[in-house]
């Protein structure tokens, strides 16, 4: 199985917001039988987050 995960993440300071951007992906090499029957296949997925801060009630506790 292989995964990986690449991202950019800035904390938060007193004049910027945090923001966490990451995507990533796995694959599995080992043959699985299909639900439907219909043979057998390999799994994958991939997905893309973003995490950014809304609101800073006070800049000088970010």
């Amino acid at each position: 199985m292989f995964i990986q995960e690449f991202g950019v993440r800035r904390a938060a300071s007193p004049d910027s917001r945090q923001i966490w951007l990451r995507a990533g992906g796995n694959y599995n090499k080992t043959m699985y039988d299909r639900v439907d029957g219909r043979g057998q296949e390999r799994n994958w997925s991939a997905y893309a987050l973003a995490d950014y801060q809304v609101y800073q009630q006070r800049p000088s506790l970010p």
